[in-house]
């Protein structure tokens, strides 16, 4: 797999990345001893019991591969730890990457895609809604992280409508619900015996819910996350209207956005 190139750091990138490392440490020490217990645990059932010094030299050896070579979502605390210790400069570019990776995934709305998909979605799924994501964010042109955020949530809004009415739809013209009540009919016509020996072969058939509260459950559901992405939507433009309305700083005057220079009289003209 190729790694994207990172971006060159600048000094005050650079400088919180080395921060947030150093806020990571009991992460990266917490990792070290975790793999010595597995270490000592490992070799304590078998024929040669290895120290406590041993296991720890093991757990803090150097990383012998590129922790990137599988992509910055496969880098683990134990190789970020070892290389932070043996080589700092080069956990740092680690490090770096893994967020800059992260930082890629959002922007893009694939992360908040992926956390709408089912379990084996297609990438027309995600397609459908990244598609959404592009329309919402040409019309509202987000301003700043706090907006771009709202507006990756009134797409996962819309999203999420979009499939519950589709289920409501299927729920109402499929036949699959009536099929699902026959044999629940048969069931309540069996003996004891009878439904314990289906159960055995069949499988069982745990509650549902009856056609019309289906539909109904799926209606509502949908009808939710519409009032989910308006509430969104007002927050989104309460919050433009509060920047943008009146800001006053340093003789200047913004308003609306248009900038106002306001200049003080000198002494020989007259105020009135």
């Amino acid at each position: 797999m190729t790694v994207p190139a990172m971006r060159e750091p600048d000094a005050d990138c650079d400088r919180a990345t080395l921060e947030e490392l150093a806020a990571a440490k009991s992460d990266l020490t917490a990792t070290i001893g975790r793999h010595m217990d597995y270490l000592l645990a490992a070799h304590a059932a078998g024929e040669q019991p290895i120290s406590v010094a041993e296991a720890s030299e093991r757990a803090r050896a150097p990383v012998v591969f590129d922790p990137l070579e599988r992509g910055p979502e496969h880098v683990s605390w134990h190789s970020l730890a070892n290389l932070a210790e043996h080589d700092p400069e080069r956990a740092r570019d680690v490090w770096a990457a893994v967020k800059g990776a992260a930082r890629d995934e959002l922007s893009s709305g694939t992360r908040s895609a992926r956390s709408l998909e089912r379990q084996h979605a297609s990438p027309f799924d995600r397609a459908q809604y990244l598609v959404i994501l592009e329309g919402l964010r040409e019309s509202l042109v987000p301003r700043g992280g706090t907006e771009a955020l709202l507006v990756e949530m009134m797409a996962m809004a819309v999203e999420r409508q979009f499939r519950w009415q589709t289920i409501a739809t299927r729920r109402t013209d499929e036949e699959s619900w009536h099929g699902e009540r026959d044999i629940r009919r048969a069931l309540d016509r069996m003996s004891p015996r009878e439904r314990e020996r289906h159960e055995e072969v069949e499988g069982w058939l745990p509650p549902r819910h009856s056609d019309a509260e289906a539909i109904d459950q799926a209606v509502m559901t949908a009808d939710r996350y519409q009032r989910q992405f308006l509430r969104l939507l007002r927050a989104f433009r309460e919050m433009r209207r509060t920047i943008g309305a009146v800001i006053m700083t340093g003789g200047q005057l913004n308003v609306a956005e248009q900038q106002i220079i306001a200049v003080a009289p000198t002494r020989d003209e007259d105020v009135d």
